[in-house]
């Protein structure tokens, strides 16, 4: 989790970043530098430049790109565990404005966006994405690297595979198995 005064590196500064960094700063977090193609209109901070010239001691990373499709979730996830084995550390990112219960479980780079309610006992896998008003309810299961995108709805004791895509308002039935590399369209219903 970001504390106070923690130097962040953010990797990447799209839209989805925007969010991240206002989590980060609300927690007291200063982002220190980010890398991505070309400098950012819109953040004011250390533009590092490409990936490799960010290093461990500046600081934790965060990745500040999200991913909609099983593919991109992929290379996100493998960008996180290529950094993690060079040395940097993966807090998880929480929105203060997210409920979750202390029996939760919460991987090392996961993002939990405003809104998101995760319920007893669920387990968020590393880099994953709770985002914006999704609800993961009490034994989900949620692998490395998936996304369940806005006012998702996982019920109770439902598995998503790595790097799913949840899309937005879709709700996952109890007990249902999402196989990995699965995108589940927005606002379906998936499950028996």
């Amino acid at each position: 989790m970001i504390r106070p005064g923690d130097n962040i590196i953010l990797f990447g500064a799209g839209g989805h970043a925007k969010g991240l960094v206002e989590i980060i700063t609300t927690h007291g977090g200063k982002i220190a530098g980010y890398t991505g193609p070309e400098k950012s209109h819109w953040l004011d901070a250390p533009w590092l430049g490409g990936d490799d010239q960010a290093v461990p001691e500046m600081g934790p990373l965060v990745l500040g790109f999200g991913a909609v499709t099983p593919a991109a979730l992929a290379t996100r996830l493998n960008l996180l565990e290529k950094f993690r084995f060079r040395g940097f550390t993966a807090p998880a990112v929480i929105s203060p404005d997210a409920i979750i219960s202390p029996s939760a479980t919460l991987g090392a780079g996961s993002q939990i966006l405003p809104g998101a309610i995760i319920h007893a006992q669920a387990t968020i896998g590393d880099g994953a994405i709770i985002n914006s008003g999704a609800i993961v309810e009490h034994d989900v299961q949620i692998a490395d690297g998936a996304h369940v995108a806005p006012g998702a709805i996982i019920l109770g004791g439902a598995m998503i595979g790595k790097h799913a895509m949840i899309g937005a308002g879709a709700v996952i039935l109890p007990g249902a198995e999402v196989a990995p590399e699965t995108l589940i369209a927005a606002n379906t219903r998936f499950g028996a």
